[in-house]
């Protein structure tokens, strides 16, 4: 069987070291990509239209650029092969392979809830979590490639582009986004940090390695980021409004 992964980018390396683990040839396709970025003997170099003609074709480029990519990479995808993608949000990717994808090509949607700092927090993958959307795929190959997980030390989680859509608004995208307004802020480094603000600064360490493009596609790209961040601004300032009637009454008896 053979496999490729289209885009080396973070976490494109970070999977194409995981697969390397168990089997003798990863091959790797990705623009701007230099021979040395190639530290692993089991990587080697090809074109996107050889990518595209593998068995296991594995998407790890931005949200933003995965419908160009799936346009370029359609013609040479071959019957019975199984193409995959690895983005942060889901109903938008799984209704472009849908699309643009020939019934010919199994699809499944995937999610891996890590990226490489929360790997090497963890010390490697095991217990880490990935959510799987089968989209066009036989439950037997489903179970097959779960099994495949599991024993590689994941967690397995089935749900509908939607369902993932809608808690990861509410989970990771949540996250970032608050995350990223305490980068600009930024916290200072205080003597007298209680657990809580420790926690912060340790949310503040994930976020700050995520790129912007990966910020800003998370909140644009999911059909449900939006309220979410409305409800937490909404609420923000209403807290915000109840306490500076406080000051006020505060300052008045000053």
């Amino acid at each position: 069987m053979t496999i490729s992964i289209i885009g080396f980018g973070r976490f494109g390396q970070l999977v194409a070291n995981q697969i390397a683990e168990t089997t003798d040839q990863v091959l790797i396709s990705s623009k701007g990509l230099k021979k040395e970025d190639l530290k692993n003997r089991a990587f080697k170099f090809t074109s996107l239209e050889k990518a595209a003609k593998c068995d296991v074709i594995i998407v790890a480029v931005p949200i933003s650029e995965f419908e160009q990519l799936l346009t370029k990479i359609v013609p040479n995808l071959q019957r019975g092969s199984l193409l995959i993608d690895t983005c942060s949000v889901k109903v938008f990717p799984t209704n472009l392979m849908k699309k643009i994808v020939p019934s010919k090509v199994d699809i499944l949607g995937t999610h891996p809830l890590f990226g490489p700092e929360s790997v090497k927090a963890n010390r490697g993958i095991k217990n880490l979590e990935i959510v799987l959307c089968p989209i066009r795929l036989a439950e037997e190959t489903l179970e097959k490639i779960s099994k495949i997980l599991v024993k590689s030390g994941l967690k397995v989680l089935k749900k509908t582009p939607a369902q993932h859509d809608e808690e990861i608004a509410n989970s990771q995208a949540l996250a970032q986004f608050i995350g990223r307004i305490l980068e600009m802020m930024p916290l200072k480094n205080v003597e007298t940090n209680t657990l809580g603000s420790k926690q912060l600064k340790t949310l503040l360490q994930f976020v700050s390695h995520d790129t912007k493009q990966l910020f800003t596609d998370l909140q644009t790209f999911n059909p449900f980021s939006k309220a979410v961040r409305k409800r937490f601004m909404d609420i923000a300032l209403m807290m915000s409004g109840d306490l500076s009637q406080s000051d006020k009454k505060l300052s008045a008896r000053k």
